[in-house]
């Protein structure tokens, strides 16, 4: 009877040891499982998962698929429908290697997705209910520019380039600046440009730095995509120091006239696809992504799809200037072009927008831009360029005011002024998408001189930003006519006559005067004729 407890403990002791196995593992294993499962979740989609599984089952031991047959019985009749050479396998493996890759794609590719404050560590939600939303337009903060001189005495000139950026970007009303004091409170300290973003509620963040070395100075300028993380402008600039100011004030207009453009490129790359959830601003940002490329391209069903679109973001919101402002371009690239059935309702669409700009914000340098190029138009040149040099002390840091107002300084002979607004642009923006409105206006004033290298050396320049604008070509045509060049003219004119075939008849009709005083315009006329045009 003694022995009997000692049995038991004898066979009480696999038990025992079975309880104390799966408390450990209770304890051990299942948080190290749990902790492998979400490390993987954070790199692995269910998609990933799936593939690993599928692909594994196409690395299975020979003759699995035969085992299945004979476990389920699967009819003899059915086994024709497959290839004897064909295993199955490969398919698999390939099948589940193509999931894995498409998800890793896909993740790579696609925004990151918002986590909610629910989701996330204490002090990560309350900074991401503490963090404003991005505003309806293109935002950009300033951070401090950094001193790399060693010498703290030189902190004000990078402080005041900082400052003088603010205040200059501060005049684009199509932008949201972020005030001196939220930009001045990363001050001295290591940031992070996508958590700065986050904190101010903006998409873009322009950051730089001084050296100053003698009585030379560097300033080096980036601008960055914050939601992505990707560059997308930068710079370097070097002056000798002999007016602080004088070059404080070059640099910062240099930076300036170049962020905003590229604002406004990357703001129409992110809207290029459709969505089922696109908003006025979105499709605004579509419709001057398509004229764009339908004035680059010559192509009139991008241009027209650009005034669809823009006319149903204004049905969605009728306040919007931006808006108009696409419309006004486009109907004026119709007009140019003399795109459509009936190109001269084009410049009525370009004046009703016109005016809606004019009713919404009649002293924003967009409005004042279109307003003057369109009264050009219209054969008011003295009330055009008005309009134009007023945009321009809008907001000097306009390259596209300071080309425009150079194109119709050119057009109206006023060739000194429009050679300096040229020159300008260039020198500030030399990389502005649309540098080719500064090099037609230099060679329409080198035309009108008879210097017809140089008019044509320009106009090649010209060409070369943006190939099927009209104007462009029909100034090469006239001085490849005027050197003799006649087979290089011919060439010209086959090329414009693929996107605007009416527009040297136009000229000769009177359509577009292109010049307005009657010597400059007969001087084009007789050299088209010289090329066999008319």
């Amino acid at each position: 009877m003694a022995s009997q407890p000692k049995q038991a403990a004898k066979t009480g002791h696999p038990v025992l040891k079975a309880v104390v196995l799966a408390g450990v593992s209770h304890l051990v294993v299942s948080p190290l499982l749990k902790r492998l499962w979400l490390k993987a979740r954070e790199y692995l989609t269910h998609w990933a998962i799936a593939g690993l599984i599928v692909t594994a089952t196409g690395i299975a031991p020979d003759h699995w698929v035969a085992h299945l047959v004979d476990d389920f019985h699967v009819p003899a009749a059915a086994l024709h429908l497959w290839a004897a050479n064909l295993d199955f396998r490969w398919l698999a493996a390939g099948a589940g290697l193509l999931l894995v890759v498409g998800d890793i794609a896909w993740r790579r590719t696609r925004p990151a997705p918002a986590k909610s404050p629910a989701a996330m560590p204490e002090g990560a939600a309350q900074e991401a209910l503490a963090a404003p939303a991005l505003p309806d337009k293109p935002s950009i903060a300033v951070l401090p520019f950094g001193n790399l001189s060693g010498d703290p005495a030189q902190e004000y000139f990078s402080d005041g380039i900082t400052e003088d950026i603010i205040t200059e970007l501060s005049r684009f009303r199509e932008l949201f600046v972020i005030s001196r004091n939220s930009s001045f409170s990363y001050k001295g300290k290591p940031s992070d440009v996508r958590q700065v973003a986050r904190e101010l509620g903006v998409r873009y963040v322009l950051e730089g730095s001084a050296r100053k070395s003698g009585d030379r100075v560097r300033v080096n300028a980036q601008l960055i995509d914050a939601l992505y993380g990707s560059h997308l402008w930068a710079e370097h600039y070097e002056h000798t120091l002999d007016d602080v100011f004088a070059v404080q004030e070059e640099v910062t207009r240099g930076i300036v006239t170049a962020v905003a453009p590229e604002v406004a490129l990357a703001e129409v790359a992110h809207a290029s696809h459709a969505s089922p959830n696109d908003n006025a601003q979105r499709l605004t940002w579509r419709a001057q992504g398509l004229m764009n490329d339908a004035v680059r391209q010559g192509r009139p069903a991008p241009l027209l799809e650009a005034i669809d679109l823009a006319t149903q973001s204004t049905a969605a919101d009728p306040t919007a200037l931006a808006t108009y402002n696409v419309l006004a371009w486009a109907n004026f690239s119709r007009h140019l072009n003399r795109w459509g059935a009936d190109p001269e309702l084009a410049q009525f669409a370009m004046a009703a927008a016109v005016e809606r700009m004019m009713t919404l914000s009649p002293l924003d340098h967009r409005t004042l831009l279109v307003s003057g190029v369109l009264r050009v138009l219209q054969g008011e040149p003295d009330r055009g360029l008005a309009d134009l040099r007023r945009a321009l002390e809008v907001n000097p840091n306009s390259s596209q005011s300071l080309m425009w107002l150079a194109l119709c300084e050119a057009m109206a002979g006023q060739s000194g002024d429009a050679r300096t607004h040229a020159m300008l642009s260039l020198r500030l923006n030399p990389r502005d998408p649309w540098v080719g409105v500064a090099h037609v206006a230099l060679a329409m004033v080198s035309f009108q001189a008879m210097d017809y290298v140089e008019a044509a050396r320009l106009a090649e320049l010209a060409i070369q930003s943006e190939p099927a604008v009209p104007l462009r070509r029909a100034l090469m045509i006239a001085c490849c006519a005027r050197l003799g060049d006649i087979a290089r003219a011919e060439r010209e004119m086959a090329v414009l006559n693929g996107f605007a075939p009416d527009f040297i008849s136009g000229l000769f009709r009177g359509d577009f005067p292109v010049f307005r005083r009657s010597e400059d315009m007969a001087h084009l006329l007789s050299s088209l004729r010289l090329a066999g045009t008319a």
